[in-house]
């Protein structure tokens, strides 16, 4: 989902004992070496460490294991010419070396595993193995000369989905994170080719904008950089899909899940992340009066029940008529009117169109729940405009604020995430250049 910046460090290639960083003597031969460390642009150093790696060639198998001596950067063997495979065992882990000291990190393996490559005569030959650790991608770019690549994100950036209005059409907007004010858009996605009637809940994955379209009943995928009236790269659409007004759209590794009003019954459908056209979810939670937003954290579904006033909670696994983990009925003691909801660290934030503000409670609250902390008054300039009216929409959070969709006055509003009480906001995106028009879903990335 991130525009990169790609450095490439290659630590050591050792060709013999004698020279370092020539070829072999042997035309036969084809290089392998696996770098095991490598520093990227913004001063970060990887290690890959508890690695057994099994390469299988024409003649041989080797197994090279990271810890017969953890302080080495590099492993190296010249192997015959042909086709090989590097399988990853399970165990392995991704640390960041800071001094003297080493932090290990949440990683995953994005290659496929075991990974296939050929070894040309008299040459080195890269394979990727490579892995998302926190916000950065790394890369060991296997060649046997595996050199460390590690893919760092670009400046971050908000997108907004807007429902539009007499003086302009739907669209989906792209911002800088950190914009302020009357702030023209990076890109706008508006037109009759975007097919766009209603656009509501947003994310991205993949590199592509993901965006619930209401009217259409359809969740629209667009390239990440696309602009203009451009046509949505694939749909899912269609009366097998089940969607009826999907209204929020969150992915958790290779699948989306779409909350949607459905008009009287509110259900959350579930489909693979590559899925196009008029396709069946593979899973679909009822029992719902109504589905508006949704968030996904620590193996659990939080969406918001704008019908009965609560957020509703089922475990990530849940499927049919399932029964709720535990439901939010009130967050403040009054009238609660659940709009947009994120999680983040343990904390659970909602908008509240009543309250024209955001509550923030546990992640792990139940019943009736008194917040936190909230975010409302007049200092807040979020207006209070009961059930019946949707003024607060979506919110997003992302490196300590709160991104909070304003329709009542075009507006973006960020808060510190630790806000609380009757504040003003740090920062507000709004204005003609902007083209906001009744905002209603934000996402940051």
């Amino acid at each position: 989902m991130y525009m990169y910046r790609r450095v490439t460090i290659i630590l050591c290639m050792v060709w013999s004992a004698a020279a370092a960083c020539v070829a072999p003597v042997d035309a036969a031969l084809g290089s392998m070496t696996l770098n095991l460390a490598g520093q990227a642009a913004s001063g970060n150093v990887y290690r890959l460490r508890d690695a057994v790696i099994t390469v299988r060639g024409p003649t041989s198998t080797k197994v090279w294991n990271t810890e017969d001596d953890p302080d080495r950067s590099s492993l190296s063997a010249d192997v015959v010419a042909g086709s090989y495979s590097a399988t990853l065992q399970d165990g392995w882990r991704i640390e960041r070396v800071e001094g003297l000291s080493t932090t290990t990190l949440p990683a995953q393996l994005l290659s496929d595993n075991p990974a296939q490559f050929v070894v040309a005569f008299n040459q080195r030959t890269n394979v990727g193995l490579r892995f998302r650790v926190a916000d950065e991608d790394v890369d060991l770019t296997q060649g046997y000369d595996l050199t460390l690549v590690v893919q760092e994100p670009g400046p971050p950036v908000l997108v907004v989905t807007s429902d539009g209005d007499q003086h302009a059409p739907p669209s989906v907007t792209v911002f800088p994170a950190g914009a302020s004010g009357d702030a023209a858009p990076l890109r706008t996605i508006a037109g009759p080719a975007t097919t766009l009637l209603g656009p509501a809940g947003v994310t991205v994955a993949n590199e592509q904008i993901i965006v619930c379209d209401a009217p259409t009943n359809a969740i629209d995928f667009y390239p990440l950089l696309a602009d203009g009236n451009a046509p949505p790269a694939r749909r899912i659409v269609g009366p097998a899909t089940g969607l009826a007004s999907p209204t929020g759209v969150a992915v958790l590794g290779d699948q989306i899940y779409v909350s949607q009003s459905s008009l009287a019954h509110g259900t959350i459908l579930v489909f693979p992340l590559t899925a196009a056209g008029d396709v069946a979810p593979t899973r679909t939670i009822t029992g719902l009066d109504s589905s508006e937003a949704i968030a996904i954290d620590g193996g659990e579904i939080f969406v918001t029940n704008s019908l009965d006033n609560r957020v509703v909670v089922y475990p990530i696994t849940a499927s049919g008529n399932a029964a709720a983990t535990r439901t939010i009925v009130e967050l403040s003691g009054s009238s609660f009117c659940p709009r947009g909801l994120a999680v983040r660290r343990g904390e659970l934030f909602v908008s509240d169109s009543c309250l024209g503000g955001v509550h923030v409670s546990p992640a792990s609250a139940s019943g009736r729940v008194t917040p936190v902390r909230q975010i409302a008054g007049s200092a807040t300039g979020i207006t209070a405009t009961g059930g019946g009216v949707r003024a607060v929409q979506q919110v997003a959070l992302f490196r300590g604020a709160i991104y909070v969709a304003d329709s009542s006055s075009d507006t973006v509003r960020v808060f510190s995430a630790i806000a609380d009480g009757n504040v003003a906001p740090s920062r507000v995106i709004g204005g003609p250049s902007t083209h906001l028009a009744n905002p209603v879903g934000a996402f940051v990335f």
